[in-house]
């Protein structure tokens, strides 16, 4: 008995950063924005980042712009679909992956870089209710978002 529940604590604790409790102070490959979440964060070289700092179901909760640092928030909205925004106190541009899942399957969405020092918004009008946010890349030359497949 105790063996399983051990190895089942490892399996458990081992997960992805975003499945646990998302927390200040934590460093992780990705993380999952929800409705009326925003997210502090700050990239590091290794490419992972640092969590800075959480706010749940408080949508109206500030988003500064300090440096090196990057705030982000999601809401949704039946008519507008899902929203993300970001705040970028990155001296450089960046770029990012995001991940739509449910329904036991993950879908990488469509993206466009994050400008230095700049306020942008991405907006997906299927409604993904959870997208997961990581892969975050440094961009030293033109931060132009893709064409349209078309």
């Amino acid at each position: 008995m105790k063996t399983t529940l051990l190895a089942c604590l490892c399996v458990c604790l081992s997960g992805p950063a975003w499945a646990q409790s998302l927390q200040a102070g934590m460093v992780v490959d990705s993380f999952e924005m929800v409705p009326d979440r925003t997210v502090i964060f700050a990239p590091q070289d290794d490419g992972r980042l640092r969590i800075i700092r959480v706010t749940d179901k408080d949508r109206l909760a500030p988003m500064p712009r300090n440096p090196g640092e990057v705030a982000i928030a999601m809401t949704y909205g039946l008519e507008i679909g899902a929203v993300i925004e970001f705040n970028s106190g990155l001296p450089y541009a960046f770029s990012y992956v995001a991940t739509a899942s449910g329904a036991g399957e993950s879908l990488r969405i469509p993206t466009c870089p994050v400008r230095a020092e700049a306020v942008a918004t991405e907006q997906w009008p299927e409604g993904f209710k959870a997208i997961t946010v990581g892969a975050v890349l440094r961009i030293d030359g033109p931060a132009t978002c893709p064409a349209a497949p078309g």
